[in-house]
């Protein structure tokens, strides 16, 4: 006997060659036992996606938690491009929030893995012990990092101290660590963060080239390059890196240079709101780079990807709906070394969808997901075979959720309007 069926859905591998099959998936332990037309054993739950189409949970490769506060910071008209006053003030307990009630709308969605970067200007003790256990109560997989920089008005070493904290102390099996650092920080910053990559084989890197243009500007009148050329003359471009906010003044030989080092990109294409550009996502894919699809915002990842889709298309350029799907699926995993998630073959952790979106014909499906498919239609979501949305609802307090970060904004907003952001 399995703990959980899901049988007569339109199941939509996402493995190597894009495989479609009409039929059930066996769950034990967590783990995808049989995927196949048929299934004759007994299980303890049945699901029934008949008309409904099944996926891989979809994995977002970039993301800031805390920026579910940013519309806030835009209709008090404090928010300088590219950079978040929250960064400076945020509250222990205010993070803590805002993670949990990320995780509700991102799981919602569809998200069943996310990589989350704490950006602050100064981290509390404790903190990341805090956004890592409500992460977990919420049923989130991922990574999570603090993000390590410093500049005239930042210093990096206590975020430093804290990143090493948090790797000497994980065992979460659901999230694990990750390191985040930006381009332009200081050489005894780099020097410290290569460190720690060599003590640790398996520790992947994020690294935010540039999001503005004022960033690129500044790193090159500190160092006098580029921010790729600088982190590749450190040492810190190779297999294990994942650069993000890529986007403005990408020449040629930097692509040369990822695709030789075999990095991987992460696409931000909500930057084109600071940089006026937009991320070469098609001519990027056909250099052989591997790349994704990330946001710093918890939005709604499908409306990330047909944007893309319609820019390609704008500039006469295409790239097809399986090969985006292909980027929030397995290959945005593939990105940071894991390979249990991604894909629904046997063996691999159940981390599943069932969308309520009536499917057409196995050629046309892709395209029909990406011109139809929101968030609201994910119907249930699975986590390592346990089922945190059923049938629209969520398997969390969604009242509870809702009406702490209400509070919590309402908070936030009379500390806005009493001058502390600016204190």
């Amino acid at each position: 006997m399995v703990d959980l069926l899901i049988k007569n859905g339109l199941i939509l591998t996402m493995d190597e060659s894009l495989s479609i099959i009409k039929g059930s998936i066996a769950v034990e332990d967590g783990k995808i036992r049989k995927v196949g037309k048929n299934f004759g054993g007994q299980a303890e739950e049945v699901l029934d996606a008949e008309g409904k189409i099944v996926m891989p949970g979809l994995v977002l490769p970039h993301c800031h938690f805390q920026n579910v506060l940013q519309g806030l910071e835009r209709e008090e008209d404090i928010s300088p491009p590219g950079w978040s006053p929250f960064e400076e003030f945020l509250t222990r307990e205010e993070i803590s929030t805002a993670t949990t009630f990320s995780c509700a709308c991102l799981l919602s969605s569809g998200v069943t893995f996310a990589v989350n970067i704490l950006s602050l200007k100064a981290i509390s003790s404790g903190l990341l012990d805090e956004v890592f256990t409500k992460e977990e109560e919420m049923g989130m997989k991922g990574l999570i990092a603090v993000e390590i920089w410093d500049d005239e008005e930042v210093d990096g070493s206590k975020a430093l101290r804290e990143e090493e904290k948090l790797l000497r102390k994980n065992d979460s099996k659901r999230i694990e660590p990750l390191i985040s650092v930006r381009a332009y920080s200081s050489d005894e910053i780099l020097d410290c963060v290569r460190d720690l990559l060599a003590e640790r084989e398996n520790l992947r890197l994020s690294v935010r080239i540039s999001k503005t243009p004022a960033e690129y500007y500044y790193c090159r009148s500190k160092t006098g390059e580029s921010p790729l050329q600088r982190l590749h003359r450190q040492g810190l471009i190779d297999g294990r890196t994942v650069l993000t906010h890529f986007t403005y003044r990408v020449e040629e030989e930097d692509l040369k240079i990822i695709r030789r080092s075999e990095a991987k990109i992460v696409h931000t294409p909500l930057d084109y709101v600071y940089t006026h550009t937009f991320p070469a996502v098609k001519s990027v894919d056909e250099m052989g780079i591997k790349g994704s699809v990330g946001m710093d915002h918890p939005f709604d990842l499908f409306e990330i990807l047909r944007m893309i889709y319609l820019h390609q298309r704008a500039i006469g350029e295409h790239i097809s709906a399986s090969r985006l799907l292909q980027m929030v699926t397995k290959e945005a995993a593939e990105l940071y070394g894991i390979r249990d998630i991604g894909s629904i073959e046997v063996g691999k952790s159940a981390d599943l969808l069932i969308v309520n979106l009536p499917p057409l014909r196995d050629e046309s499906i892709y395209e029909h997901l990406l011109w139809s498919l929101t968030g609201q239609r994910v119907e249930t979501v699975i986590s390592s075979g346990r089922i945190l949305k059923r049938e629209g609802k969520p398997c969390w307090d969604e009242l509870k959720v809702n009406r702490e970060f209400a509070r919590m904004m309402s908070l936030l907003r009379r500390k806005i309007r009493h001058g502390v952001a600016g204190s």
